[in-house]
């Protein structure tokens, strides 16, 4: 684990529940529950059901670990180096600071010809993983728990971005954006089986990914969302 990465344990947990007899779900949401009646889920699930038709499925986005693995044996001094690392040897210590989603990042950022910019900041706030075709791109391996993460990293990074254009362009070389993009690689099998965010069990994840939507439609950007596979 990236020590420099710590996320408070409440942000990742994301647990919805029903109780027998009650009509009602319990949804885990920033360490309180919320209880939403099933009309409000019905409603959420349609929702959803348009979403999905928006959703691409690409494999080239995939996440091949071995892939990841040999990526670091060939490539770890420059990796390093992108980090500012004073050991650019490769190490226990040192492999700490490659893990998985840096180190696709950092191979996506070179097949899409894209700008690598996971973990540098404008003012404390990283406004995306890879800048490519005029396209902010934040990316995500995991479930749900994770995936919220993602969200809120985006609506923060476009909206920080809007608002400092000229300063993030001098400082990160962001000269235009016209698409805001999710890239979440997951192992859950149903979704991937039947491209249906509705599989994830989470309405945590899914009101945060309509708000996403949302939100990206206010500052007048296209939205795209990519699902890819852990394997």
């Amino acid at each position: 684990m990236d020590r420099n990465r710590i996320i408070k344990l409440y942000k990742l947990l994301d647990y919805t529940t029903e109780i027998e007899g009650d009509r009602n779900f319990y949804c885990l949401y920033n360490g309180r529950w919320a209880k939403f009646n099933q009309n409000y889920v019905d409603k959420i699930k349609n929702e959803i059901i348009e979403i999905n038709k928006r959703i691409e499925y690409e494999p080239k986005y995939d996440l091949d670990l071995k892939e990841n693995e040999e990526t670091i044996q060939k490539d770890y001094k420059d990796m390093l180096t992108y980090l500012n690392s004073p050991d650019l040897t490769l190490n226990e210590d040192t492999r700490e600071k490659l893990y998985r989603e840096f180190v696709y990042n950092y191979n996506l950022s070179k097949k899409i010809n894209g700008t690598l910019l996971d973990r540098k900041q404008f003012n404390g706030i990283e406004i995306c993983d890879i800048y490519a075709n005029n396209e902010l791109i934040h990316t995500k391996i995991g479930a749900p728990g994770e995936f919220n993460e993602c969200i809120n990293q985006s609506i923060i990074g476009m909206e920080t971005w809007n608002t400092n254009k000229e300063e993030i362009k001098n400082k990160l070389n962001i000269k235009n954006v016209d698409t805001v993009t999710l890239l979440l690689i997951t192992q859950n099998q149903k979704v991937l089986k039947t491209r249906d965010v509705n599989e994830f069990s989470s309405l945590r994840f899914k009101l945060n990914l309509i708000e996403w939507y949302s939100k990206v439609d206010l500052i007048g950007k296209k939205s795209r969302v990519i699902i890819a596979k852990l394997k």
